[in-house]
């Protein structure tokens, strides 16, 4: 995220990304035309002229602000209740994605060794490391944060076992039946994303196949 310090009381606020600061009046037709992410926030240049007038753009928000933020969220919760944190993939996307991805899993690294240190003296928080099933480009669709079918379904068990673990919950074991089941409906989404056109006849017919195989698969 991109970080503003309020120029005479030095409040920080984030928005958006570091390639495209708000303070640039040469980002501002992108920022109203809506060319570069705005989170729906509608900007007109007056608004952009005097949210400049009183913020600077001072980078990217760093790994001691990042854990700092997370000392006062762990400060408004409840002493017991713990964070479940998803770490960014430190392996490199390789093909072709909007700058605001370059170089991101370098940026996840930093993040991640950080948040690992503070983890080690804060039992509050609990670390969902991604990167353990995050192999290759195989394991992405379009960019670093976007991934394919099967390695979401191996972040949720990976969230799952954790969950688990923190409720100490005693996880029955995945019949080899349901995993068959469950590489069946991945398989299906695939080819349908890949290889029908949507809305097509064909999609919708594979479409609710998929719908009756998740039904099927979570009464098991």
């Amino acid at each position: 995220m991109a970080m503003y310090r309020h120029i005479e009381t030095g409040v920080l606020i984030a928005f958006g990304t570091v390639h495209y600061p708000l303070t640039d009046s040469n980002n501002w037709t992108k920022y109203i035309n809506g060319q570069v992410f705005t989170s729906d926030v509608i900007f007109t240049k007056n608004w952009l002229e005097k949210f400049t007038s009183q913020f600077e753009f001072i980078g990217r928000i760093s790994p001691e602000q990042y854990i700092g933020n997370l000392e006062v969220i762990l400060d408004m919760l409840n002493e017991k209740t713990k964070l479940f944190i998803m770490m960014g993939s430190e392996t490199e996307y390789k093909g072709e994605c909007s700058i605001i991805y370059e170089g991101r899993h370098e940026v996840h690294l930093q993040m991640n060794s950080a948040l690992r240190k503070y983890a080690k003296k804060n039992d509050r928080i609990v670390l969902l490391d991604f990167n353990e099933v995050i192999k290759d480009q195989s394991s992405y669709t379009n960019c670093i944060n976007h991934f394919s079918i099967d390695t979401y379904y191996s972040m949720s068990k990976l969230f799952t076992t954790a969950l688990a673990k923190e409720l100490k919950v005693i996880k029955k074991p995945v019949s080899k039946y349901k995993n068959t089941l469950i590489k069946c409906l991945i398989s299906v989404e695939e080819y349908a994303k890949g290889a029908v056109k949507k809305n097509s006849p064909l999609y919708n017919k594979l479409k609710g196949l998929n719908g009756i195989l998740s039904r099927f698969i979570n009464n098991i």
